[in-house]
């Protein structure tokens, strides 16, 4: 049974098996209020991509899947609740072995609502996928042969002076080497951030902050090139 933290209240879901085809289970806890069976619904996806709808109907004191959940009970279950016209979603994980709840309740490690749909989307996205090295490399490849404003504009001077062959030349050199600083600064930072989250306690915490210490650090920055900029033309 998990405790699901819904934000308008916290729900138990759970998976009832006890002389019946297993279902999915809705109870309120104590001082909680059940919601309408029409506003929830469980979505699951499993290893393969396979995603199936589960919806509720009231029953004595708790909501039930109308339908029976196939085995194996192995799959990543998003809890949704319409409530006043925008959506709840809670992301439970069943597993043979062990069940985790990644959610906004117990056991939640997201900063805010905002970082929790993101995480949930790409939860959904990749789930039973894994990155390869070589699909590292050739994302590393591609983002260097993106169009780049600098790579245009040392071509274009290139053509005009006939120089055609040293255009291309300098413009695959420049994608060749930003594909390897990607792809070495992407391996830095992954090694890194592993071996600093072994060593000290507390990394991600401090990692999930940076964000707002980068935008002081810009504001201040931008605060500064205002005034500047200010002060030179009141000087003239």
């Amino acid at each position: 049974m998990f405790l699901v933290d819904t934000g308008h209240g916290k729900l138990e879901l759970s998976v009832f098996e006890d002389g019946v085809p297993p279902v999915f289970r809705i109870h309120a806890p104590k001082d909680q209020t059940l919601p309408d069976p029409a506003s929830v619904t469980v979505e699951t996806l499993r290893a393969g991509g396979a995603v199936s709808v589960f919806l509720f109907a009231q029953k004595n004191g708790f909501l039930e899947s109308t339908t029976d959940i196939p085995e194996p009970h192995e799959f990543d279950a998003f809890l949704k609740l319409n409530h006043g016209g925008h959506l709840h979603t809670n992301r439970i994980e069943f597993r043979e072995d062990a069940h985790h709840h990644h959610g906004e309740g117990e056991g939640a490690e997201y900063q805010d609502a905002h970082e929790r749909a993101h995480a949930d989307d790409i939860a959904r996205r990749f789930v039973g996928r894994t990155v390869t090295t070589p699909q590292i490399i050739m994302f590393g490849i591609t983002g260097g042969l993106m169009p780049c404003p600098a790579a245009f504009s040392v071509l274009l001077v290139c053509l005009q002076l006939k120089r055609a062959v040293l255009g291309f030349t300098i413009v695959g050199a420049f994608s060749f080497g930003l594909s390897l600083t990607m792809v070495a600064a992407g391996t830095v930072a992954a090694l890194s951030v592993k071996h600093a989250q072994r060593k000290f306690k507390g990394f991600g915490a401090i990692m999930r902050r940076a964000p707002y210490v980068s935008c002081v650090l810009l504001v201040i920055l931008a605060s500064y090139m205002g005034w500047h900029g200010w002060s030179h033309l009141q000087s003239h």
